[in-house]
C-alpha cells in the first residue's frame, strides 16, 4: 500500500485526509487475546472428550478416533490463534473521531509514517514523501478497538 504525505494532504491508497483537519496522530498495538484462545481450547477439548467417551460405549475404535482427531484439530487451531502477529495501526483524530488509517505488522513502518505525518502537519507545504507499507493488514482482518482502552492493553481475537 502506498502512503503519500505532503502538499497539505495525507493519501492512503485512494483515501485523502487534509492535514489541517488532523487534530492528533497516534498508534495502536493490537495483540491476539491469548487467554480467550486457551479458554476456548479447554472448553472444546472437554466437549470432544465427552463426545468421544459417549461414542466409545457403542464403538471403542470410533470413540478413540473422535477424541484423537478432535484434539489434533483443536491443537492446530490453538497454535494458529497463538501465532497471530501483533498488528500496529496509524490512528488519526479528525473532528473528534479516531480513524484507523493503516494497519501493519511492522511497527517500524508505522512509526516512520507517524514521524513523517507529524513533520507534514508542522510544515504543510513540504514536498511529498511516499512510503510503501509492505506488511499491510486489511481492515476486515482487524477488530478495531477505540475509546478508554489503553493502546498497550488492547486485545483482538480472530
Amino acid at each position: 500500500m502506498q502512503v503519500q504525505v505532503g502538499q497539505g494532504s495525507l493519501w492512503i491508497g485512494s483515501e485523502v485526509y487534509p492535514l489541517r483537519q488532523i487534530a492528533r496522530v497516534g498508534t495502536r498495538q493490537l495483540v491476539a487475546n491469548r487467554a480467550n484462545a486457551w479458554k476456548e481450547f479447554i472448553v472444546r477439548a472437554v466437549l470432544v472428550v465427552i463426545v468421544g467417551l459417549i461414542v466409545t460405549v457403542g464403538s471403542e475404535p470410533a470413540g478413540i478416533a473422535i477424541i484423537l482427531i478432535g484434539l489434533a484439530l483443536l491443537i492446530w487451531r490453538l497454535v494458529n490463534k497463538l501465532n497471530v502477529p501483533a498488528v500496529y495501526g496509524l490512528v488519526l483524530n479528525t473532528a473528534g473521531t479516531d480513524r484507523a488509517a493503516v494497519w501493519s505488522t511492522d511497527e517500524d513502518q508505522i512509526d516512520k509514517l507517524v514521524r513523517q505525518l507529524t513533520e507534514a502537519i508542522a510544515n504543510p507545504d513540504m514536498p511529498t514523501k511516499t512510503t510503501n507499507i509492505y506488511n499491510v493488514v486489511n481492515d476486515g482482518d482487524v477488530n478495531q478497538v477505540f475509546g478508554g482502552i489503553k493502546s498497550e492493553n488492547a486485545k483482538v481475537g480472530r
